[in-house]
């Protein structure tokens, strides 16, 4: 029977998750806040320019090796500064600009077969110029009478969901591939491999994990986004504490130590 690499938690570990990340937080709140907006607003400009989306796309695993690195940094209490968001790039370039165009092109698969599946029941050019006017005059009227169609919200819905449903797989694979690539010099297809192993292993932490996960977002539109700057931290540490309670005998060896954390 082959060895597992990683540990398997019991589902309360979901929420531990969100409490250690809390403790990473003491006295980095205003550094985690601005690595948080760099990557939000490079995320939001990725939605207006297909240029920037394919950039963003590029670097995701670069920057979510990143917070990796502040979750350690804060861990340990030592200085950093946000140019840790792209540290990875020192050591890890070539793999993870590779997982990147893995990922690109597999995203583009989907929305363009997501694309295509809406377009078999839904109007695109009535849709687009309901959403115009929603644009240009802020009444929702138009949309509205657009979605009062018998059975097209709750076949849009469907759709949506099965969309998620086949997309999940794919998370699961991508979810610590970047971290096992940057950590541990995993090649690029045993980091998917093993991501999605642990993720599939830990079904019930991250089913926990999913439910906080979602509380906190809904958290942060009631509260007019004023709570991503208490929340959007503890979601973003999570990604240090999920992965070294699962990989726990994980320890950082770099052949530039300089590179490991921006002081």
């Amino acid at each position: 029977m082959q060895q597992k690499n990683y540990r398997v938690r019991p589902a309360g570990a979901g929420l531990n998750w969100f409490k250690d990340a809390s403790d990473l937080l003491k006295n980095n709140m205003a550094r985690w806040n601005f690595v948080i907006l760099i990557y939000l607003v490079f995320a939001l400009f990725s939605i207006q320019q297909p240029l920037i989306l394919v950039l963003f796309l590029l670097l995701n695993p670069i920057m979510w090796s990143g917070f990796f690195l502040a979750g350690l940094a804060s861990s340990q209490k030592m200085d950093w500064n946000p140019t840790i968001l792209f540290s990875a790039i020192k050591t890890h370039l070539k793999p993870l600009l590779i997982l990147g165009f893995m990922v690109l092109i597999i995203k583009l698969i989907l929305g363009n077969s997501l694309h295509e599946h809406l377009a078999t029941f839904m109007d695109m050019d009535a849709f687009q110029n309901a959403m115009e006017k929603v644009n240009k005059t802020g009444d929702k009227t138009a949309l509205l009478n657009y979605f009062s169609k018998p059975g097209l919200l709750e076949e849009l819905l469907f759709s949506f969901a099965l969309f998620m449903l086949i997309s999940l797989p794919i998370t699961m694979a991508t979810w610590f591939a970047p971290l096992l690539i940057f950590q541990r010099n995993y090649p690029i297809g045993q980091a998917l491999k093993e991501s999605f192993q642990a993720c599939s292993a830990n079904f019930f932490a991250f089913f926990i994990y999913g439910i906080i996960m979602l509380v906190c977002v809904f958290m942060i539109i009631i509260s007019f986004y004023i709570a991503i700057l208490f929340l959007g931290p503890l979601i973003f540490a999570t990604i240090y504490t999920s992965f070294m309670d699962i990989w726990p005998e994980d320890v950082v060896e770099n052949e530039n130590p300089d590179s490991t954390l921006i002081l």
